[in-house]
């Protein structure tokens, strides 16, 4: 297995285990421990970020990702677990995800875009219906869920392999004489 495959592998085990330690503590007494984890590792990644030029860029991505899931949720069509650390646990679920986004999910990079979109349209949708087994959210609306889902994760994932390939593409031509 090459270093690159380890890397990804190894970050895409750490994305599972904090998206699982955000969802399953987010309904219980230790609802401080899932955030508390996210938050360090997220610090413990910060000079990866900062180096690669990609903290404002991975900010604002989380900002429209944190802010569509309250759109959601003030409409009703899923609701946050109450606790005093509800929207913080989705929150930082949203900086980790962005965080790890360009580790873990480069290879979107070799399909083309409508496999791109159909892996967000069912992963996305697919990892908030998982949460709600768990109980971290209430699906109230299961169809305008998926709709709405669907459809942003299907883009957003396009979005995003798009933009991946525009990086690589401006670091090649940087690298040319």
């Amino acid at each position: 297995m090459t270093s690159m495959t380890t890397n990804t592998l190894f970050n895409a085990v750490l994305f599972q285990a904090i998206w699982l330690a955000l969802v399953i503590t987010a309904n219980n007494p230790y609802y401080w421990v899932g955030p508390a984890s996210a938050a360090l590792v997220l610090a413990l990644l910060m000079p990866q970020i900062q180096r690669a030029k990609l903290l404002a860029p991975l900010a604002g991505v989380a900002v429209i990702g944190f802010g569509f899931d309250m759109l959601i949720h003030m409409s009703g069509v899923i609701t946050l677990v109450e606790n005093p650390m509800s929207f913080t646990w989705l929150l930082l679920l949203w900086l980790f995800f962005v965080a790890m986004f360009h580790q873990v999910f480069a290879w979107l990079t070799r399909f083309n875009l409508i496999l791109v979109f159909s892996i967000g349209a069912i992963g996305g949708p697919l990892a908030y219906y998982s949460a709600s087994l768990l109980e971290a959210v209430e699906i109230h609306n299961m169809p305008i869920f998926l709709l709405l889902y669907s459809l942003f994760w299907g883009i957003g994932f396009v979005i995003a392999a798009v933009i991946m390939v525009a990086r690589r593409l401006n670091k090649s031509k940087t690298l040319e004489p």
